[in-house]
This record gives C-alpha cells, sequence and structure tokens, in this order.
C-alpha cells in the first residue's frame, strides 16, 4: 500500500468573545477622540514604576491609568452616546497609543462596573434625592463624593485638552 503525501491546512481559529467592532457612532466622534487621546497623553500621561497615579494633572491631582480609561469610557457612553464594547475601545486607544497606555480589558470592565454602581456620573444633590431603592450606602457615599470629583476633574482636562 502506498501512502500519499497530503498536505493538511489547519482549521480557520474563530474569534471568541465580543468582536471589537468600532463603538462610535460617527466618523468624527471617533476622530476626536483620537485627537484628544494623543493631546492628554503627550500632556500628562507619566508613568512611574512603583505607583499607580500614571496621569498626573496637578501635584494633587493624578489618575491611575484603569481609571482615567474606566472614567473617559463612561462619559463617552453617558455624553456621546458611545456603545458599550470595551474591545472596541480598547482596540482604538491601542492602535492609537500603543499597548502600554491603557490596560487590560478584565481590569477596565472590573473598573468601570464599580464606578458605575458609584455613580458617577450624577451629582451629591440629585444622588440624594433619588428613590431609596436606588440609594446607596454612607461608605459608598464617601467614594462616590472622592470618585465624582476625580470624574469631573479628569472630563474637565479632556474637555479642554485641544484648546
Amino acid at each position: 500500500m502506498e501512502w500519499e503525501e497530503e498536505i493538511f491546512e489547519p482549521r480557520p481559529k474563530k474569534a471568541v468573545g465580543r468582536p471589537a467592532r468600532n463603538p462610535f457612532h460617527t466618523v468624527e466622534c471617533e476622530e476626536d477622540f483620537i485627537r484628544r487621546c494623543r493631546n492628554m497623553v503627550e500632556r500628562y500621561y507619566h508613568p512611574t514604576p512603583n505607583t499607580y497615579s500614571d496621569f498626573v494633572f496637578a501635584a494633587r491631582k493624578k489618575a491611575s491609568k484603569t481609571r482615567f480609561w474606566a472614567m473617559i469610557f463612561i462619559y463617552y457612553m453617558e455624553e456621546k452616546g458611545m456603545d458599550e464594547n470595551y474591545s472596541g475601545f480598547i482596540e482604538r486607544v491601542v492602535s492609537t497609543l500603543g499597548n502600554s497606555v491603557i490596560c487590560d480589558r478584565p481590569t477596565l470592565s472590573r473598573t468601570i462596573k464599580g464606578l458605575q454602581k458609584l455613580y458617577i456620573t450624577i451629582d451629591d444633590a440629585r444622588l440624594k434625592d433619588m428613590d431609596k431603592d436606588v440609594s446607596i450606602s454612607d461608605a459608598d457615599m464617601k467614594a462616590h463624593q472622592k470618585y465624582r470629583k476625580q470624574y469631573v476633574g479628569v472630563v474637565k482636562y479632556w474637555e479642554e485638552c485641544l484648546g
């Protein structure tokens, strides 16, 4: 019996998880996002070893890259109507700036969920007037005030970075 030499082609790999489609609805919004990303990194991204504050806005205003990108993600979802697509968002940042500027997807999604649970897009007065089923504990209220202040600062710097 003779053996025939056959060349076996491996099966093509299938993508796992949600596809990294573009989360931005308009090209103008995506271009604005990319310009602001570049400007923010040039101005404020100063990674230092053994610290968690990679984005330094002022002497006492610092943020980790995970929290910074989580707040920008929440801002674009709430204000600009971006889709909730972590993979597409991370892909846009990585293609623009590289891997070292942003954290991995699971860390970013955990941070976003934690910040959304604290309602950082809602100011303190409105949060206190909300229904009892939505109200949060005193410890979470203190965390809300801290992260709300940081969120407002990050959004302010984000909006002013082209001006």
